[in-house]
């Protein structure tokens, strides 16, 4: 919604940058949070307890 606000009404490419960052780092969390539940899934957990 706040990326809205700079896009549309003020048009500050500071906003724009300063919003589009944090959803990078956020966007390759969420990858990795999916992949990782992704390998548990299947059964490719490594087994550390023998």
């Amino acid at each position: 919604m706040l990326l809205s606000y700079f896009i549309f009404g003020k048009n500050d490419s500071v906003g724009i940058l300063s919003n589009l960052f944090p959803a990078r780092v956020a966007g390759y969390n969420l990858y990795l949070d999916l992949s990782h539940k992704r390998s548990r899934a299947s059964g490719n957990e490594i087994e550390l307890n023998r």
